[in-house]
């Protein structure tokens, strides 16, 4: 008896917590099929987007700042300056749960130039990632002609470019080249603990057709927020940016 008033009680909080979603979505919100999954992870997952949808706005640049990492203008910085500062930088960033990734293409000032004029200065939500969440930024994830073309040319297999010209067949490939730098095998990368078993599939989960300004992994539950195309929120904010998904591995832009 008691066991079902506990299970009675969990329905009704995780209908609390989809009502709230639903209305911090502005109506967006739409939920899709999963498969059976215990109801404390349910409830874990729905906590999580409620806690998200609900935490204020800033950036990375500024938590940075908080954190006490000093970010001074690229041009008032040496060459040798700025290789310290950006290595800071990264590390730092990985402390947060807050991973780079594609950026051999770059010198370090020009990545260092990057973050600090535009993507530390992208919106997120003041959350504190745990040792199971993580969120990536892919440097070349925008989407734009000029990042494809540069991922294509650097980062792409051999299958992957292959891939890419059956779906394009008159995209103008370019010849393969190896990256001028050799950064990314020294980056920081995340671990991640076991998603629960019920989580074996991969499937769309809840969508409002708009993505975050990252890839992030949602702590415990491996629900993953995932970016495909567009680095940036152009507008709305909230469930209405999310695309979420169900994986037992963490998703790759």
């Amino acid at each position: 008896m008691a066991n079902d008033e506990s299970d009675d009680d969990r329905v009704k909080r995780i209908e609390e917590l989809k009502r709230r979603a639903e209305e911090l979505s502005g109506g967006e919100l739409r939920i899709g099929e999963i498969e059976p999954c215990p109801p404390e992870v349910e409830e874990g997952f729905w906590k999580q987007v409620v806690e998200y949808e609900e935490a204020p706005w800033t950036t990375h640049f500024q938590q940075l700042e908080r954190a006490g990492v000093s970010l001074p203008a690229p041009e008032t910085l040496t060459d040798q300056e700025v290789t310290a500062k950006l290595w800071e930088v990264i590390n730092k960033l990985a402390q947060m749960r807050v991973f780079l990734e594609d950026t051999d293409h770059l010198s370090d000032r020009e990545l260092y130039t990057t973050l600090w004029s535009d993507e530390l200065r992208e919106e997120t939500k003041d959350i504190l990632l745990d040792q199971d969440s993580a969120c990536h930024y892919p440097l070349l994830g925008s989407g734009s002609e000029e990042d494809t073309f540069l991922y294509l040319k650097y980062f792409a297999d051999e299958k992957w470019r292959k891939d890419w010209l059956e779906q394009f067949p008159d995209y103008i490939m370019p010849d393969h080249e190896d990256p001028p730098y050799d950064r990314d095998r020294l980056l920081p990368q995340p671990t991640y603990g076991p998603p629960p078993i019920c989580l074996s599939t991969s499937r769309n989960f809840l969508s409002s057709g708009r993505s975050p300004p990252w890839s992030a992994v949602a702590p415990a539950t491996a629900f993953h927020a995932i970016n495909h195309s567009t680095p940036k929120i152009q507008s709305g904010k909230g469930v209405s940016a999310h695309l979420l998904q169900l994986t037992s591995q963490p998703l790759q832009p």
